[in-house]
């Protein structure tokens, strides 16, 4: 596991330890985009190095839920995108690691 990715996982995991068996846990946050442009710049100007890319999301919130739902979306001012950003809901997958 990468370095910048460590910290997020273990407050990821403090997450998942915690539900009730039948709990849900909700996150919306932050895409990288894979194209440049206004949101990619944003996002790495916001995030710097932390910025995540959606299979980075994807892999990180897989390891300890079981997706119901992953719905990237954008953020802007009438026509235009500023932000990527994602809506994920999913129940703790028994047996997820540390």
């Amino acid at each position: 596991e990468a370095a910048c990715c460590r910290p997020k996982s273990r407050g990821v995991y403090g997450v998942a330890s915690k539900l009730a068996p039948s709990g849900k846990v909700h996150v919306i946050d932050l895409l990288l985009p894979p194209e440049s442009g206004l949101p990619r710049f944003l996002a790495q100007r916001d995030r710097g190095q932390y910025a995540r890319s959606d299979s980075a999301w994807r892999s990180l919130l897989d390891a300890h839920f079981v997706s119901e739902t992953f719905e990237p979306f954008d953020v802007g001012l009438g026509p235009f995108a500023m932000w990527c950003l994602f809506y994920f809901r999913g129940v703790v997958r028994r047996g997820a690691s540390a």
